[in-house]
Protein backbone atom coordinates (compact mmCIF):
# COMPACT_ATOMS: atom_id res chain seq x y z
CA UNK A 1 0.00 0.00 0.00
CA UNK A 2 1.52 3.21 -1.06
CA UNK A 3 1.22 6.31 1.59
CA UNK A 4 -0.60 8.79 1.00
CA UNK A 5 0.26 12.58 0.41
CA UNK A 6 0.87 14.05 3.27
CA UNK A 7 -1.37 17.25 2.00
CA UNK A 8 -4.18 15.14 2.12
CA UNK A 9 -4.76 13.92 5.20
CA UNK A 10 -5.75 16.56 6.99
CA UNK A 11 -8.88 17.21 4.51
CA UNK A 12 -9.52 13.22 4.94
CA UNK A 13 -9.34 13.59 8.58
CA UNK A 14 -11.50 16.71 8.56
CA UNK A 15 -14.55 14.67 7.33
CA UNK A 16 -14.28 12.40 9.75
CA UNK A 17 -14.12 15.39 13.13
CA UNK A 18 -15.43 13.53 16.06
CA UNK A 19 -16.27 10.29 14.87
CA UNK A 20 -14.10 8.38 17.39
CA UNK A 21 -13.92 5.30 16.03
CA UNK A 22 -12.60 6.24 13.01
CA UNK A 23 -10.22 8.45 14.23
CA UNK A 24 -8.81 6.19 16.56
CA UNK A 25 -8.32 3.21 13.34
CA UNK A 26 -6.59 6.00 11.19
CA UNK A 27 -3.95 6.97 14.38
CA UNK A 28 -3.00 3.27 13.64
CA UNK A 29 -2.58 3.68 9.84
CA UNK A 30 1.43 5.20 10.00
CA UNK A 31 2.85 7.35 12.03
CA UNK A 32 2.03 10.37 9.63
CA UNK A 33 -1.36 9.44 10.10
CA UNK A 34 -0.74 9.19 13.95
CA UNK A 35 0.49 12.47 13.76
CA UNK A 36 -2.77 14.43 12.46
CA UNK A 37 -5.31 12.17 13.85
CA UNK A 38 -4.74 12.17 17.48
CA UNK A 39 -5.45 15.56 18.18
CA UNK A 40 -8.45 15.43 16.75
CA UNK A 41 -9.17 12.09 18.56
CA UNK A 42 -9.02 13.81 21.83
CA UNK A 43 -10.09 17.23 20.20
CA UNK A 44 -13.67 16.92 21.76
CA UNK A 45 -14.49 14.45 24.58
CA UNK A 46 -18.37 13.66 24.63
CA UNK A 47 -18.69 11.41 28.09
CA UNK A 48 -21.94 9.92 27.93
CA UNK A 49 -20.94 6.25 29.19
CA UNK A 50 -20.43 5.68 32.41
CA UNK A 51 -17.32 3.27 31.32
CA UNK A 52 -16.22 5.40 28.89
CA UNK A 53 -15.57 8.18 31.77
CA UNK A 54 -13.35 5.92 33.69
CA UNK A 55 -11.27 4.88 30.65
CA UNK A 56 -10.81 8.48 29.29
CA UNK A 57 -9.62 9.48 32.42
CA UNK A 58 -7.67 7.11 33.51
CA UNK A 59 -5.84 7.32 29.98
CA UNK A 60 -5.52 11.41 30.06
CA UNK A 61 -4.08 11.00 33.60
CA UNK A 62 -1.62 9.38 32.81
CA UNK A 63 -0.80 11.10 29.35
CA UNK A 64 -0.42 14.89 30.13
CA UNK A 65 0.26 15.70 26.42
CA UNK A 66 -2.78 13.62 25.08
CA UNK A 67 -4.60 16.46 27.75
CA UNK A 68 -3.05 19.05 26.55
CA UNK A 69 -4.73 18.38 22.98
CA UNK A 70 -8.24 18.49 24.54
CA UNK A 71 -10.34 21.30 23.35
CA UNK A 72 -13.89 20.82 24.38
CA UNK A 73 -14.49 18.67 27.53
CA UNK A 74 -18.18 17.04 27.58
CA UNK A 75 -19.47 14.98 31.03
CA UNK A 76 -22.75 14.29 31.02
CA UNK A 77 -22.81 11.41 33.03
CA UNK A 78 -20.91 9.61 36.19
CA UNK A 79 -20.39 6.50 37.69
CA UNK A 80 -21.32 6.55 41.22
CA UNK A 81 -21.76 2.77 40.96
CA UNK A 82 -18.17 2.41 41.88
CA UNK A 83 -16.70 1.88 45.26
CA UNK A 84 -15.77 4.56 47.29
CA UNK A 85 -12.29 3.40 47.06
CA UNK A 86 -12.55 3.71 42.96
CA UNK A 87 -14.86 6.53 43.06
CA UNK A 88 -11.88 8.26 45.04
CA UNK A 89 -9.47 7.53 42.51
CA UNK A 90 -11.21 8.57 39.39
CA UNK A 91 -12.14 11.93 41.28
CA UNK A 92 -7.69 12.31 41.64
CA UNK A 93 -7.13 11.58 37.72
CA UNK A 94 -10.16 14.09 36.47
CA UNK A 95 -8.06 16.70 38.57
CA UNK A 96 -4.98 15.46 37.32
CA UNK A 97 -6.52 15.72 33.65
CA UNK A 98 -7.70 19.24 34.59
CA UNK A 99 -4.02 20.31 35.32
CA UNK A 100 -2.96 19.11 32.38
CA UNK A 101 -5.47 20.23 29.28
CA UNK A 102 -4.38 23.40 29.48
CA UNK A 103 -6.09 24.29 26.69
CA UNK A 104 -9.34 23.36 27.19
CA UNK A 105 -11.25 26.11 25.91
CA UNK A 106 -15.04 24.64 26.97
CA UNK A 107 -16.72 22.45 29.70
CA UNK A 108 -19.44 21.12 30.27
CA UNK A 109 -20.46 19.46 33.59
CA UNK A 110 -24.14 18.98 34.31
CA UNK A 111 -24.46 15.72 36.50
CA UNK A 112 -25.94 16.15 39.62
CA UNK A 113 -24.13 14.94 42.22
CA UNK A 114 -20.79 14.14 40.37
CA UNK A 115 -19.19 17.34 41.49
CA UNK A 116 -17.65 18.54 45.35
CA UNK A 117 -15.34 21.22 46.84
CA UNK A 118 -12.34 19.24 46.66
CA UNK A 119 -12.56 19.09 43.03
CA UNK A 120 -13.66 22.34 42.83
CA UNK A 121 -11.00 24.30 44.98
CA UNK A 122 -8.32 23.02 42.39
CA UNK A 123 -10.42 22.04 39.05
CA UNK A 124 -9.56 25.47 36.97
CA UNK A 125 -6.05 26.49 38.62
CA UNK A 126 -4.55 25.77 35.02
CA UNK A 127 -7.90 26.14 32.95
CA UNK A 128 -6.74 29.84 31.54
CA UNK A 129 -8.58 29.44 27.96
CA UNK A 130 -11.90 28.44 29.51
CA UNK A 131 -14.31 30.36 27.73
CA UNK A 132 -17.44 28.49 27.88
CA UNK A 133 -18.55 26.40 31.25
CA UNK A 134 -21.87 24.92 31.44
CA UNK A 135 -22.58 23.50 34.89
CA UNK A 136 -25.50 21.77 36.96
CA UNK A 137 -27.25 23.90 39.13
CA UNK A 138 -27.83 21.71 41.89
CA UNK A 139 -24.90 22.92 44.23
CA UNK A 140 -25.98 20.27 47.30
CA UNK A 141 -22.55 19.03 47.58
CA UNK A 142 -20.78 21.93 46.44
CA UNK A 143 -20.32 25.84 47.18
CA UNK A 144 -21.69 28.46 45.22
CA UNK A 145 -19.25 30.73 47.02
CA UNK A 146 -16.54 28.80 46.16
CA UNK A 147 -17.67 29.02 42.53
CA UNK A 148 -17.10 32.53 42.56
CA UNK A 149 -13.70 32.60 44.20
CA UNK A 150 -12.34 30.04 41.60
CA UNK A 151 -14.19 30.31 38.20
CA UNK A 152 -11.48 31.38 35.89
CA UNK A 153 -11.98 35.24 34.33
CA UNK A 154 -11.26 34.28 31.10
CA UNK A 155 -14.58 32.58 31.12
CA UNK A 156 -16.99 34.68 28.54
CA UNK A 157 -20.32 32.19 28.07
CA UNK A 158 -21.84 30.64 31.23
CA UNK A 159 -24.85 28.14 31.07
CA UNK A 160 -26.27 27.12 34.56
CA UNK A 161 -28.75 23.95 34.02
CA UNK A 162 -32.07 23.84 36.87
CA UNK A 163 -30.25 26.21 39.39
CA UNK A 164 -31.30 25.46 42.81
CA UNK A 165 -31.60 28.52 45.73
CA UNK A 166 -28.26 28.65 46.83
CA UNK A 167 -26.64 29.22 43.74
CA UNK A 168 -29.30 31.89 42.38
CA UNK A 169 -28.28 33.31 45.39
CA UNK A 170 -24.14 33.21 44.05
CA UNK A 171 -25.17 33.93 40.91
CA UNK A 172 -24.39 37.69 40.57
CA UNK A 173 -20.94 37.28 42.34
CA UNK A 174 -20.37 34.67 40.08
CA UNK A 175 -21.51 36.79 36.79
CA UNK A 176 -19.36 39.23 37.95
CA UNK A 177 -15.71 36.62 38.31
CA UNK A 178 -16.50 36.94 34.72
CA UNK A 179 -16.90 40.00 33.79
CA UNK A 180 -17.61 41.32 31.22
CA UNK A 181 -19.80 38.19 30.54
CA UNK A 182 -20.98 37.85 26.64
CA UNK A 183 -23.32 34.31 26.90
CA UNK A 184 -25.89 33.78 29.70
CA UNK A 185 -28.01 30.83 29.69
CA UNK A 186 -30.38 29.54 32.35
CA UNK A 187 -32.52 26.65 31.97
CA UNK A 188 -34.60 27.00 35.19
CA UNK A 189 -37.42 24.59 36.06
CA UNK A 190 -37.91 22.33 38.56
CA UNK A 191 -39.97 18.87 38.28
CA UNK A 192 -43.22 18.36 40.42
CA UNK A 193 -45.56 15.22 40.07
CA UNK A 194 -43.87 13.96 37.63
CA UNK A 195 -43.73 17.30 35.33
CA UNK A 196 -41.60 20.06 34.81
CA UNK A 197 -43.16 23.24 35.92
CA UNK A 198 -41.37 26.39 35.59
CA UNK A 199 -39.62 27.84 38.86
CA UNK A 200 -39.93 31.06 40.29
CA UNK A 201 -35.80 31.66 41.54
CA UNK A 202 -34.83 33.93 38.72
CA UNK A 203 -36.31 37.20 38.93
CA UNK A 204 -36.05 40.71 37.02
CA UNK A 205 -34.24 42.40 40.52
CA UNK A 206 -31.71 39.53 39.91
CA UNK A 207 -31.36 40.12 35.99
CA UNK A 208 -30.78 44.00 36.68
CA UNK A 209 -28.15 43.50 39.23
CA UNK A 210 -26.56 41.19 36.73
CA UNK A 211 -26.62 43.84 34.21
CA UNK A 212 -24.03 45.78 35.71
CA UNK A 213 -21.35 43.17 35.12
CA UNK A 214 -22.13 41.78 31.56
CA UNK A 215 -22.05 42.83 28.02
CA UNK A 216 -24.30 40.15 26.49
CA UNK A 217 -24.19 39.03 23.24
CA UNK A 218 -26.63 36.10 23.42
CA UNK A 219 -29.38 35.46 26.24
CA UNK A 220 -31.32 32.64 27.25
CA UNK A 221 -33.65 32.30 29.60
CA UNK A 222 -35.91 28.71 29.87
CA UNK A 223 -38.90 28.34 32.56
CA UNK A 224 -38.06 31.52 34.58
CA UNK A 225 -41.52 32.75 35.56
CA UNK A 226 -40.85 35.42 37.44
CA UNK A 227 -39.35 37.56 34.60
CA UNK A 228 -41.58 39.70 33.76
CA UNK A 229 -39.70 42.17 31.62
CA UNK A 230 -37.39 44.76 33.16
CA UNK A 231 -34.70 43.04 33.78
CA UNK A 232 -34.60 41.62 30.61
CA UNK A 233 -34.76 45.11 29.09
CA UNK A 234 -32.32 46.01 31.36
CA UNK A 235 -29.57 43.16 30.17
CA UNK A 236 -30.42 44.00 26.69
CA UNK A 237 -29.73 47.90 27.34
CA UNK A 238 -26.01 46.90 28.96
CA UNK A 239 -25.48 44.48 25.82
CA UNK A 240 -25.43 44.46 22.23
CA UNK A 241 -27.60 41.12 21.98
CA UNK A 242 -27.18 39.08 18.48
CA UNK A 243 -29.25 36.22 20.35
CA UNK A 244 -32.14 35.98 22.55
CA UNK A 245 -34.68 33.20 23.56
CA UNK A 246 -36.97 33.64 25.96
CA UNK A 247 -38.63 30.20 26.46
CA UNK A 248 -41.35 29.88 29.20
CA UNK A 249 -41.07 33.12 30.71
CA UNK A 250 -43.74 35.55 32.19
CA UNK A 251 -43.28 38.72 29.79
CA UNK A 252 -46.94 39.36 28.90
CA UNK A 253 -46.87 40.23 24.79
CA UNK A 254 -47.15 44.52 25.52
CA UNK A 255 -43.31 43.96 27.32
CA UNK A 256 -41.86 42.74 24.12
CA UNK A 257 -42.65 46.38 22.68
CA UNK A 258 -39.79 47.39 25.37
CA UNK A 259 -37.65 45.49 23.67
CA UNK A 260 -37.63 47.18 20.47
CA UNK A 261 -34.67 49.36 20.72
CA UNK A 262 -32.05 47.04 21.23
CA UNK A 263 -33.27 44.41 18.44
CA UNK A 264 -31.64 46.30 15.47
CA UNK A 265 -28.37 43.68 15.33
CA UNK A 266 -30.58 40.40 16.37
CA UNK A 267 -29.58 37.54 14.77
CA UNK A 268 -31.22 34.83 16.68
CA UNK A 269 -34.53 34.72 17.84
CA UNK A 270 -36.13 32.35 20.71
CA UNK A 271 -39.76 32.46 21.59
CA UNK A 272 -42.33 30.29 22.81
CA UNK A 273 -46.35 30.12 22.93
CA UNK A 274 -48.00 32.38 25.73
CA UNK A 275 -49.86 29.72 28.81
CA UNK A 276 -53.01 32.30 28.08
CA UNK A 277 -55.63 32.38 25.58
CA UNK A 278 -55.97 36.04 25.53
CA UNK A 279 -52.56 36.44 24.80
CA UNK A 280 -52.25 34.83 21.77
CA UNK A 281 -53.04 37.73 19.25
CA UNK A 282 -51.03 40.54 20.92
CA UNK A 283 -48.10 37.41 21.36
CA UNK A 284 -47.94 36.93 17.52
CA UNK A 285 -48.67 40.96 17.11
CA UNK A 286 -45.64 41.73 19.10
CA UNK A 287 -43.38 38.77 17.44
CA UNK A 288 -44.13 40.71 14.10
CA UNK A 289 -43.39 43.83 15.44
CA UNK A 290 -39.75 42.78 16.79
CA UNK A 291 -39.22 40.82 13.25
CA UNK A 292 -39.84 43.54 11.72
CA UNK A 293 -37.20 45.52 13.70
CA UNK A 294 -34.69 43.64 13.02
CA UNK A 295 -31.56 44.07 10.16
CA UNK A 296 -30.42 40.87 10.07
CA UNK A 297 -32.02 37.88 11.49
CA UNK A 298 -30.96 34.53 10.55
CA UNK A 299 -32.53 32.52 13.01
CA UNK A 300 -36.41 32.38 14.02
CA UNK A 301 -38.12 29.60 16.55
CA UNK A 302 -41.25 29.43 17.90
CA UNK A 303 -42.72 27.24 19.75
CA UNK A 304 -45.47 25.86 22.05
CA UNK A 305 -44.88 23.79 25.29
CA UNK A 306 -47.30 21.00 25.74
CA UNK A 307 -50.14 21.95 27.79
CA UNK A 308 -50.82 25.05 25.76
CA UNK A 309 -54.08 26.65 24.92
CA UNK A 310 -56.14 25.50 22.03
CA UNK A 311 -55.58 26.18 18.50
CA UNK A 312 -56.56 29.78 17.80
CA UNK A 313 -56.85 31.23 13.86
CA UNK A 314 -53.93 33.69 12.59
CA UNK A 315 -55.62 37.07 14.02
CA UNK A 316 -56.12 35.03 17.40
CA UNK A 317 -59.99 33.50 16.24
CA UNK A 318 -61.17 30.14 17.47
CA UNK A 319 -60.18 28.38 14.03
CA UNK A 320 -62.67 26.92 12.06
CA UNK A 321 -63.06 23.96 10.09
CA UNK A 322 -60.05 22.84 7.41
CA UNK A 323 -59.43 24.92 3.92
CA UNK A 324 -60.15 22.19 1.59
CA UNK A 325 -56.85 21.29 -0.05
CA UNK A 326 -55.66 22.66 -2.78
CA UNK A 327 -53.16 22.23 -5.40
CA UNK A 328 -50.09 24.75 -5.85
CA UNK A 329 -51.31 28.13 -7.31
CA UNK A 330 -49.02 30.29 -10.02
CA UNK A 331 -51.34 32.60 -8.90
CA UNK A 332 -48.84 35.44 -7.62
CA UNK A 333 -48.28 35.98 -3.97
CA UNK A 334 -50.96 37.15 -1.78
CA UNK A 335 -50.57 40.80 -1.20
CA UNK A 336 -50.59 42.28 2.60
CA UNK A 337 -54.07 43.15 2.83
CA UNK A 338 -55.46 39.40 2.07
CA UNK A 339 -57.44 38.19 4.19
CA UNK A 340 -57.53 34.53 3.59
CA UNK A 341 -56.71 32.43 7.27
CA UNK A 342 -54.78 29.18 7.23
CA UNK A 343 -55.80 26.76 9.86
CA UNK A 344 -54.87 23.81 11.44
CA UNK A 345 -57.39 20.66 10.68
CA UNK A 346 -60.26 20.83 12.96
CA UNK A 347 -59.70 17.46 14.42
CA UNK A 348 -56.13 18.93 15.64
CA UNK A 349 -57.34 22.33 16.37
CA UNK A 350 -59.50 20.98 20.13
CA UNK A 351 -55.76 20.47 21.44
CA UNK A 352 -52.91 22.20 19.26
CA UNK A 353 -52.05 26.13 18.99
CA UNK A 354 -51.15 27.22 15.33
CA UNK A 355 -48.84 29.66 13.63
CA UNK A 356 -50.21 33.38 12.98
CA UNK A 357 -50.81 33.86 9.33
CA UNK A 358 -50.56 37.48 9.85
CA UNK A 359 -46.72 36.40 11.19
CA UNK A 360 -46.43 34.58 7.99
CA UNK A 361 -47.10 38.10 6.28
CA UNK A 362 -44.44 39.87 8.06
CA UNK A 363 -41.79 37.15 7.66
CA UNK A 364 -42.23 37.15 3.63
CA UNK A 365 -42.83 41.15 2.90
CA UNK A 366 -40.65 42.20 5.72
CA UNK A 367 -36.16 42.37 5.50
CA UNK A 368 -36.63 38.90 7.16
CA UNK A 369 -37.60 37.32 3.58
CA UNK A 370 -33.54 37.90 2.50
CA UNK A 371 -31.69 37.02 5.68
CA UNK A 372 -33.97 34.65 7.56
CA UNK A 373 -31.82 31.13 7.48
CA UNK A 374 -33.22 29.06 9.59
CA UNK A 375 -36.77 28.44 10.72
CA UNK A 376 -38.08 26.32 13.37
CA UNK A 377 -41.85 26.05 14.17
CA UNK A 378 -42.42 23.16 16.50
CA UNK A 379 -45.81 21.86 18.36
CA UNK A 380 -47.36 24.64 16.73
CA UNK A 381 -49.39 24.03 13.43
CA UNK A 382 -48.38 25.13 10.45
CA UNK A 383 -50.60 24.23 7.08
CA UNK A 384 -49.91 23.93 3.56
CA UNK A 385 -51.31 27.29 2.78
CA UNK A 386 -48.89 29.17 5.07
CA UNK A 387 -45.93 26.74 3.87
CA UNK A 388 -47.54 27.91 0.09
CA UNK A 389 -46.81 31.46 1.23
CA UNK A 390 -43.37 31.09 2.61
CA UNK A 391 -42.08 28.98 -0.56
CA UNK A 392 -43.80 31.52 -3.49
CA UNK A 393 -41.65 34.21 -1.10
CA UNK A 394 -38.02 35.66 -1.71
CA UNK A 395 -37.32 33.58 1.58
CA UNK A 396 -37.23 30.51 -0.83
CA UNK A 397 -33.81 31.65 -1.91
CA UNK A 398 -32.14 31.90 1.40
CA UNK A 399 -33.82 29.69 3.70
CA UNK A 400 -31.53 26.47 4.87
CA UNK A 401 -32.98 25.07 7.77
CA UNK A 402 -36.70 24.44 8.03
CA UNK A 403 -38.60 22.40 10.90
CA UNK A 404 -42.57 22.79 10.59
CA UNK A 405 -45.27 21.22 12.62
CA UNK A 406 -47.87 19.62 9.58
CA UNK A 407 -51.08 18.33 10.67
CA UNK A 408 -52.12 17.69 6.63
CA UNK A 409 -50.70 14.72 4.51
CA UNK A 410 -50.29 15.76 1.13
CA UNK A 411 -47.07 13.90 -0.06
CA UNK A 412 -47.15 15.59 -3.56
CA UNK A 413 -47.84 19.09 -2.62
CA UNK A 414 -45.32 18.78 0.17
CA UNK A 415 -42.64 17.59 -2.16
CA UNK A 416 -43.69 20.55 -4.50
CA UNK A 417 -43.56 23.29 -1.97
CA UNK A 418 -40.14 22.31 -0.65
CA UNK A 419 -38.35 21.80 -3.98
CA UNK A 420 -39.23 26.01 -3.95
CA UNK A 421 -36.30 26.22 -1.42
CA UNK A 422 -33.55 25.87 -3.43
CA UNK A 423 -30.69 26.82 -0.94
CA UNK A 424 -32.16 24.20 1.69
CA UNK A 425 -29.96 21.90 3.65
CA UNK A 426 -32.23 20.10 6.17
CA UNK A 427 -35.75 19.80 6.58
CA UNK A 428 -37.30 18.39 9.32
CA UNK A 429 -41.40 17.32 9.72
CA UNK A 430 -43.07 17.49 13.03
CA UNK A 431 -46.88 16.14 13.79
CA UNK A 432 -48.91 14.73 16.89
CA UNK A 433 -49.23 11.37 16.67
CA UNK A 434 -53.47 11.56 16.62
CA UNK A 435 -52.83 14.07 12.76
CA UNK A 436 -53.49 13.32 9.82
CA UNK A 437 -49.51 13.65 9.08
CA UNK A 438 -48.15 10.63 8.60
CA UNK A 439 -45.15 10.76 6.65
CA UNK A 440 -42.94 7.21 5.95
CA UNK A 441 -39.34 6.31 5.05
CA UNK A 442 -40.74 6.14 1.55
CA UNK A 443 -42.55 9.42 1.78
CA UNK A 444 -39.64 11.27 2.76
CA UNK A 445 -37.30 9.74 -0.65
CA UNK A 446 -40.04 11.25 -2.33
CA UNK A 447 -39.70 14.49 -0.99
CA UNK A 448 -35.85 14.52 -0.80
CA UNK A 449 -35.71 13.18 -4.71
CA UNK A 450 -37.92 16.49 -5.41
CA UNK A 451 -35.49 18.67 -3.16
CA UNK A 452 -32.71 21.21 -4.15
CA UNK A 453 -29.38 19.43 -4.92
CA UNK A 454 -28.22 21.06 -1.03
CA UNK A 455 -30.23 19.19 0.80
CA UNK A 456 -28.26 16.69 3.07
CA UNK A 457 -31.13 15.52 5.97
CA UNK A 458 -34.55 14.79 6.18
CA UNK A 459 -36.75 14.17 9.12
CA UNK A 460 -40.16 13.30 10.32
CA UNK A 461 -40.90 13.37 14.24
CA UNK A 462 -38.25 11.61 15.74
CA UNK A 463 -36.44 9.54 12.78
CA UNK A 464 -33.87 11.40 11.02
CA UNK A 465 -32.18 10.15 7.90
CA UNK A 466 -29.02 12.08 5.53
CA UNK A 467 -29.52 12.59 2.05
CA UNK A 468 -26.96 10.85 0.10
CA UNK A 469 -26.23 10.86 -3.82
CA UNK A 470 -25.12 7.76 -5.51
CA UNK A 471 -24.71 8.32 -9.33
CA UNK A 472 -27.74 10.06 -10.45
CA UNK A 473 -30.22 8.83 -7.88
CA UNK A 474 -31.08 10.30 -3.88
CA UNK A 475 -31.05 7.26 -1.22
CA UNK A 476 -31.52 7.93 2.76
CA UNK A 477 -29.12 6.40 4.94
CA UNK A 478 -29.56 6.61 8.88
CA UNK A 479 -28.14 9.69 10.90
CA UNK A 480 -24.53 9.17 11.86
CA UNK A 481 -24.45 8.79 15.24
CA UNK A 482 -20.69 8.09 15.34
CA UNK A 483 -20.10 11.32 14.55
CA UNK A 484 -21.23 12.15 18.17
CA UNK A 485 -23.41 15.16 17.57
CA UNK A 486 -27.41 14.69 18.16
CA UNK A 487 -29.37 16.71 15.50
CA UNK A 488 -29.80 20.11 17.66
CA UNK A 489 -33.89 20.57 16.52
CA UNK A 490 -34.48 17.04 18.09
CA UNK A 491 -32.81 18.05 21.48
CA UNK A 492 -35.34 21.22 21.67
CA UNK A 493 -37.90 19.46 23.29
CA UNK A 494 -36.13 20.00 26.18
CA UNK A 495 -38.44 22.91 26.93
CA UNK A 496 -41.07 21.42 24.68
CA UNK A 497 -42.62 18.46 27.06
Amino acid sequence: MHEWPCELVPGVLDALAWRVGDLAACCRVSRMWNMWATPRLYERLWLRDHLRVIRVFRTLADAPHLARMVRILELRVYPFGLPAEQLEQLEEQIVRTLHAAVHLRELCWTRDGSLNDRLLDTMFAHLLELRKLEITGNSRLWSPDLLAMRLPPSVRELHVVLPDRSLVQHLAAIVERAAPLEVLSVLCMVRAYGLMQNSALITDALLETLAGSTRLRRLTLVGCKNVHGPGVVRLAQAGALEGLALEGVGMPPEAFAQLLPFTHGLRALTLTYPGRAEDVAPFFARVAELVSGCDALSSLTLYARSGSPPALGSDGEEAPAAAPMHPVRSAPLPTAATTEVAVVPAAAAATSPALSTSLVRRLIFGRTARTLRRLWVLEMGVSLYQLEMLACSALAACLEDLVVHLFEADVARLAVLLSKFSRLRSVHIMSHVRSAAEYARDDLLYIARHCGEHLAQIGFRNRVWNVVVRGDERHLAPYDMAAGVYPEKLLAVRAVR
